[in-house]
């Protein structure tokens, strides 16, 4: 008898349970297939930003009369507009790394542009942060890129592939740049510790 009584009530949670199933896929099924869509449009977006990076990350330097230096290539800046997908798909990490991007890629002009108005003459401060810069938002486009393609499971070839042409410049260029930074940092203490001991030799 008690199995008898409790017969509606079985058959109104196993229809739940199956309703709250199906719309759970149908929502999976959803989101896997927004963030393919987007992540196809980022992928494209951020590797064809990178491309641009490695000219800049390797340009050369003309000096005018006055000695102030200009590049043959600018410093891109990303722009995440044309993007027509949904953005909440996405993971909220990989959101924010994607966001901060945009943020360090326009600080980036700033600061390049910066530099070369306040270098002095023939001076090397411009071209050193302009393949600085370029070569860090390179790079770090490549490796969002990269994980774009890993969480939907899109082929890893192209610029995301670690023999890549592009790749291969803007690791080169930034392995120089921090070489040149650890340079700087090792001459800049080795002046300091001079200057303590001549202090120190006339006190």
């Amino acid at each position: 008898m008690a199995g008898l009584k409790n017969t509606p009530y079985n058959a109104v949670h196993w229809s739940q349970f199956f309703t709250l199933r199906r719309e759970e896929r149908t929502a999976a099924a959803k989101l896997a297939s927004e963030r393919l869509y987007i992540s196809t449009e980022l992928v494209f977006l951020l590797e064809r930003f990178a491309q641009r990076c490695a000219p800049a990350a390797t340009a050369t330097v003309e000096h005018d009369q006055d000695g102030r230096g200009e590049a043959e290539f600018l410093l891109p800046e990303i722009d995440y507009s044309p993007v027509s997908g949904n953005w909440r798909s996405l993971p909220s990490g990989l959101m924010y790394r994607l966001s901060e991007l945009s943020v360090l890629s326009y600080e980036a002009v700033v600061c390049v542009d910066n530099v070369f108005v306040e270098d002095t003459p023939y001076g090397g401060a411009g071209e050193y942060s302009l393949h600085k810069n370029a070569a860090m938002l390179g790079v770090k486009a490549l490796r969002l890129s990269r994980e774009l393609r890993m969480l939907c499971g899109l082929p890893l070839h192209g610029l995301s592939d670690t023999l890549s042409p592009t790749r291969l410049v803007l690791l080169k260029a930034r392995g120089k740049t921090l070489q040149k930074e650890y340079e700087m940092v090792k001459k800049s203490k080795k002046t300091e510790q001079e200057i303590e001991d001549f202090i120190k030799g006339t006190s």
